[in-house]
């Protein structure tokens, strides 16, 4: 999936397919990245040091 440019970056869950993503939905999975997900690829040594550099200044 990641050299499909089309492809979604957030997706609906529980029963919510098709819904209009919310703001609060938006902002649980913003959350979610910020400290869960993104943490995790600065300890991984398979990720660039170059987007380490990226991602902790976002």
């Amino acid at each position: 999936m990641g050299n499909v440019l089309d492809s979604y970056i957030f997706i609906s869950q529980g029963n919510n397919h098709g819904s209009k993503l919310t703001l609060d939905g938006l902002s649980s999975h913003y959350d979610h990245y910020k400290t869960r997900y993104f943490p995790k690829l600065l300890d991984d040594n398979t990720v660039p040091l170059c987007d380490k550099a990226f991602i902790k200044i976002c």
